[in-house]
């Protein structure tokens, strides 16, 4: 059993480094003003204050995403917010944003959402007894 638990430690760790790094390249660009975030932002109908505000969510997951503690609400609010951005590419962007981009970043958020789901399963202990439920077996 223990070496179960060490593999599914080593595992959560592997996918939340991806998990953050993902998070710290998306924020970076709407954090520091880049025009093609700036256009991305503005494609969606919001102001420029927004960019920001995506950026700084971005930046809390990934460092959510590193905190023991709190990988758990870093993969929830990082599932929010991939949802967030492949629905926006689903009804708004489109799924390719031009010839340089040919779907990566839409297929970055559904890869994204998919780990923030595996995550938010490997470490949902701290859920289950925020919620009252200790009894379920130690994941």
């Amino acid at each position: 059993m223990q070496e179960k638990q060490r593999k599914k430690r080593i595992v959560s760790w592997v996918l939340q480094v991806m998990l953050a790094g993902l998070f710290l390249m998306a924020a970076i660009p709407k954090l520091t003003g880049d025009p093609m975030a700036a256009a991305m932002v503005a494609k969606l109908g919001l102001g420029g204050w927004a960019g920001y505000a995506i950026g700084l969510t971005e930046l809390t997951v990934a460092v959510l995403l590193v905190i023991p503690r709190t990988v758990i609400y870093g993969a929830l609010l990082g599932l929010v917010v991939l949802g967030g951005a492949i629905l926006s590419h689903l009804t708004v962007l489109g799924i390719s944003l031009g010839e340089d981009d040919g779907g990566s970043m839409f297929m970055m958020a559904i890869g994204g959402a998919v780990i923030a789901g595996i995550l938010s399963y490997l470490r949902r202990r701290p859920l289950m007894i925020l919620v009252g439920k200790e009894a379920i077996s130690n994941p």
